[in-house]
């Protein structure tokens, strides 16, 4: 059995690895772009130049994502309020029922 001595000469390697590396770089780029032209069209205000007093935000526009923010932060709020009143609500219910407990107890029958 004979060896056969190949010399590989060629520069074949780094094209096909380039060619997805565009492709990857071209499909994120595209990406960005919708997304970033979302971004922009759930952000817009609109209708601020008929407006007269500056401070009737009532009266704008406002794009779907302002609106989603807005009741995303009232029910951030909500929340909140529940995650922190849940405890003390039953810390005083226990208060409450121990504060019966001792009054039921100092009476004689």
């Amino acid at each position: 059995m004979s060896k056969l001595k190949t010399n590989q000469k060629g520069g074949m390697v780094l094209e096909p690895i380039m060619m997805i590396v565009n492709f990857v770089l071209r499909v994120v780029e595209n990406i960005f772009k919708v997304v970033f032209k979302v971004t922009i069209f759930s952000f817009k205000i609109g209708n601020i130049g008929n407006v007269k007093p500056w401070y009737k935000f009532s009266e704008y526009d406002w794009g779907p994502g302002w609106i989603l923010l807005y009741y995303l932060s009232k029910a951030m709020m909500y929340l909140i309020i529940f995650v922190l009143g849940g405890p003390i609500a039953v810390i005083i219910g226990i208060i409450y029922m121990y504060m019966k407990l001792y009054k039921s107890l100092n009476v004689c029958t």
